[in-house]
């Protein structure tokens, strides 16, 4: 055996097989982060040129809503309300904006004193708004008063338990609304109204409602 028939490369040798075995390897897999990166970037540049988008079609949706004022006349409440209600046909029942558009219609129902406008767009907002929405308790409330305003007081109750059986002691609205089932009650269900002054008493010891009903001996 020849002195030389064992020779050990050294690392550099080695290094240049590797890559000279695997260039094609390496260079399919290059090419693949590149891809990769590229089709992040585009689906990001595409995400925000829909959401600039939306928030375009939402300002114009609100543009007349928030330009009305005190002296505004009926003929301005009703074109605030026509682009609210063209605004609302790009959007999902169940988007952020619908929400807030059905909100701001709400308003302009009542303004013109359209009783089952207003309640049909609160309506949506409670059939579509999240429970993290701050509008949602707001909206429970004003569908219960308005329910109550045209004399149907099972519906009104029925809102204003929603908003505590939802929020709790969370929501500054709920003591007000066990305050309201209290008053609906008191008249012709003695023991339901008792109920919801006790919850009253227990969990809004601090309430004005509350302090209201000690003060007055009920």
């Amino acid at each position: 055996m020849k002195r030389n028939d064992f020779v050990v490369k050294d690392g550099s040798e080695s290094d240049k097989g590797f890559f000279a075995r695997n260039i094609r390897i390496i260079a399919i897999a290059a090419v693949a982060v590149v891809l990769v990166v590229g089709i992040v970037l585009v689906a990001r540049s595409l995400l925000n040129s829909k959401a600039s988008a939306e928030a375009d079609k939402a300002y114009e949706a609100y543009s007349d809503y928030y330009s009305l004022s005190g002296d505004s006349t009926q003929d301005d409440i009703n074109k605030a309300l026509t682009s609210l209600l063209q605004g609302e046909a790009n959007f999902s029942a169940k988007s952020p904006v619908a929400v807030r558009i059905n909100f701001y219609k709400a308003d302009l129902y009542d303004r013109l004193g359209d009783a089952d406008g207003r309640i049909g767009s609160l309506e949506k907002i409670v059939s579509n708004a999240d429970s993290e929405n701050y509008l949602l308790p707001i909206a429970l409330y004003d569908l219960a008063v308005a329910y109550e305003d045209k004399g149907d007081v099972s519906k009104a109750a029925e809102r204003y338990y929603r908003i505590y059986e939802i929020y709790g002691s969370e929501s500054e609205l709920s003591d007000r609304s066990l305050f309201a089932l209290y008053r609906i009650y008191c008249q012709n269900d003695v023991a339901k109204a008792n109920g919801y002054k006790k919850i009253l008493e227990e969990e809004f010891k601090d309430s004005e409602y509350t302090k209201f009903l000690l003060a007055i001996g009920r």
